[in-house]
């Protein structure tokens, strides 16, 4: 027989009051849009990933249009759109229009990421970090100019408006692979990502508050592609700022954690590596799993590159303790 002591210990990171929000832009299906730059940043013709996350309000056929890369009023080179209620890449090669489309029923009131991406000869499409489809296409470059790209609408169709929330639209010069993919939809970027070409947190306003000023949506990459926001009412529960996607806000590079018993309490111990507006860390426990009771907090470093060491020792009551079998 041996004594156990059943804890267990989260740490929450206290980043919103440094007033972080995790914001989408709800466009009205009818004519709302945003206008990129005409950057050299745009001017993609190789390799080329385009991500989002996306909740439509409503279904519908054609293609209605996430982020387009316009070459001239007339002419693209890439985008990502729902089609027939399907995600969908697509890209021009030799003037010629090649598309991909996924297999997943994207439905409405629902989250979904979606990422198109040229790899070489390859189309793909994935929906919720799955590769759904691919095609096979040519590796000559894609077709570039002077145009400028949009998100929510295309010139070349004007009826191809987008009608939903948009949420952490990324732009990136490269063909991320799945595992890349996977490992930061769920999270925001440091914005400094190698090949990041644009990226747009929409963390701007207050959901559904009043802001009827605001005129620039803000790229959070090096590069400031910011956009400039067309016929918003940014008033109201619709053509506004509103609740984001189900992004986790982890504004701290953990490199290690560890809980060790001494004389009956428990030491946390845990170091940082970086901290982006942590405000600090709330301990908690819980007997179950299930239910958890505050224990204490520890305050954060605001933002930091350099690493930092953290330490909270635990009183354990006589509660916490249990006797367990040998092979626990």
């Amino acid at each position: 027989m041996k004594k156990a002591i059943l804890f267990q210990a989260m740490l929450v990171i206290g980043y919103l009051l440094f007033g972080q929000n995790q914001n989408a832009l709800h466009f009205d299906g009818a004519n709302d849009y945003i206008n990129l730059p005409s950057s050299s940043a745009f001017q993609l013709t190789g390799d080329v990933t385009v991500e989002a996350w996306i909740n439509r309000s409503s279904l519908g056929n054609g293609s209605k249009m996430i982020f387009i890369n316009t070459i001239d009023p007339d002419k693209w080179g890439i985008f990502i759109a729902t089609n027939n209620n399907k995600a969908q890449a697509s890209v021009v090669i030799n003037n010629t229009q090649l598309y991909c489309l996924g297999t997943t029923n994207i439905s409405s009131g629902q989250w979904f990421h979606i990422a198109g991406v040229r790899d070489g000869g390859t189309l793909k499409i994935y929906v919720n970090g799955i590769l759904e489809n691919t095609t096979s296409i040519s590796t000559n470059h894609l077709r570039t100019g002077n145009g400028l790209s949009r998100i929510g609408m295309s010139q070349l169709y004007q009826n191809h408006y987008f009608h939903g929330s948009i949420d952490e639209l990324r732009v990136w010069n490269v063909a991320r692979s799945t595992a890349e993919i996977q490992g930061v939809m769920n999270t925001e970027l440091n914005g400094d990502e190698s090949g990041l070409v644009a990226y747009y947190t929409f963390n701007q306003g207050v959901a559904g508050g009043d802001k009827t000023g605001m005129a620039n949506l803000t790229d959070a990459s090096s590069n400031v592609n910011n956009g400039t926001l067309k016929n918003f009412t940014l008033n109201g529960a619709a053509s506004n700022w509103v609740d984001g996607a189900p992004i986790i806000l982890l504004p701290v590079d953990f490199t290690s954690f560890v809980a060790k018993e001494i004389d009956g309490n428990i030491l946390l111990e845990w170091k940082t590596a970086s901290e982006l507006n942590n405000y600090g860390f709330y301990i908690e426990h819980s007997t179950n799993g299930r239910e958890w009771v505050e224990m204490g907090f520890e305050e954060g470093n605001g933002t930091t590159s350099n690493e930092n060491i953290y330490s909270y020792v635990t009183i354990i009551r006589t509660s916490l303790l249990s006797t367990q079998a040998s092979g626990f």
